[in-house]
């Protein structure tokens, strides 16, 4: 078996036309779901993904543009390949809600 990390990333700003209401509900949902599959290692909900501080050498040519999206949480998983990592990642709402997602293998 093998960990992955799945990031989520959240728009930085909010579309005044989506109704936003259902959207932690809908990550409860998942979570619950990817736990009764026995795969969720690790869940956390980022408490403010503005407040983002940065050390060390950070070289950006496009510093002064708008970041794409907001750490806004994080799974960890555990599951056989990265194709069924990636089966995983794909169910979970942040797509539908303006938001994208990346999925890494990582090491214990």
């Amino acid at each position: 078996m093998a960990k992955f990390l799945i990031c989520l990333y959240g728009p930085t700003r909010p579309d005044p036309d989506r109704d936003s209401s259902n959207d932690l509900a809908e990550h409860q949902a998942y979570a619950e779901q990817i736990q009764q599959e026995d795969v969720l290692r690790f869940a956390c909900v980022v408490s403010d993904p503005m407040a983002t501080v940065t050390l060390g050498n950070v070289h950006d040519d496009a510093s002064s543009a708008e970041p794409k999206g907001a750490l806004v949480g994080a799974y960890v998983i555990e599951i056989d390949d990265l194709d069924e990592a990636l089966a995983v990642a794909q169910r979970n709402p942040i797509t539908s809600q303006g938001g994208y997602l990346e999925v890494r293998q990582i090491q214990d």
